[in-house]
């Protein structure tokens, strides 16, 4: 889209550099985390959460098809959530939202509304788990890949959020880095990447 022209260009630039012979596409971890706040609490969006999340999916797979010819497109889906706490969830979010306000009249506003309607974090958990859900039904029903390494690092008793061992220290939406994630997700890229091998004939 139109605010993030830079990292269009980027990607576009570094693909006809490198011309590679697979590609996969990870949506932003922050796109996923605090997008659909970014469209209630800033854009006025008053739909619910999958109905935002499924236009944007929409509109990110047709893109990625438009720039992309390598067919089929693998896609990684989001990893669960490291925003355990209600609080943090506010507070993460807000930043987020009003890095690029710098009128304070707005920011109080946003501020007000959240508070007014905050989001907290058994809802921010199931709204990682549809956007997840969401994304691998789209994208195979477009006739590419999708993997994710969600089963390895989701709590089973809190969807959608990560389990307390890969939680940083840091309010960080980001999985704390390990050998176990690094490991189980380039294995599982890699096997993707071998399927299509496979699939393709290629040596």
């Amino acid at each position: 889209g139109e605010n993030s022209r830079f990292a269009y260009k980027k990607f576009v630039r570094d693909f006809e550099t490198c011309a590679p012979e697979f590609v996969c596409l990870a949506y932003g971890q922050v796109d996923a985390e605090v997008g659909y706040y970014f469209r209630k609490y800033v854009k006025g969006f008053a739909g619910s959460a999958e109905a935002d999340l499924s236009a944007v999916y929409d509109d990110y797979i047709a893109m990625a098809e438009k720039i992309v010819p390598a067919r089929p497109l693998v896609f990684k889906g989001p990893n669960p959530s490291t925003i355990r706490i209600d609080s943090q969830v506010l507070n993460y979010a807000f930043r987020r939202l009003v890095v690029r306000i710098t009128k304070a009249a707005e920011r109080e506003a946003i501020w007000d509304d959240m508070n007014t309607r905050p989001p907290n974090a058994a809802d921010h958990g199931m709204i990682n788990r549809t956007a997840a859900e969401l994304l691998k039904a789209k994208v195979e029903k477009a006739g590419h890949l999708y993997f994710d390494i969600r089963d390895a690092v989701e709590d089973p008793d809190a969807p959608g959020l990560a389990r307390w061992d890969y939680i940083p220290a840091e309010s960080d939406v980001h999985l704390c880095d390990s050998f176990h994630v690094r490991c189980t997700h380039l294995t599982r890229l890699f096997d993707v990447f071998e399927g299509l091998n496979v699939t393709q004939g290629a040596k």
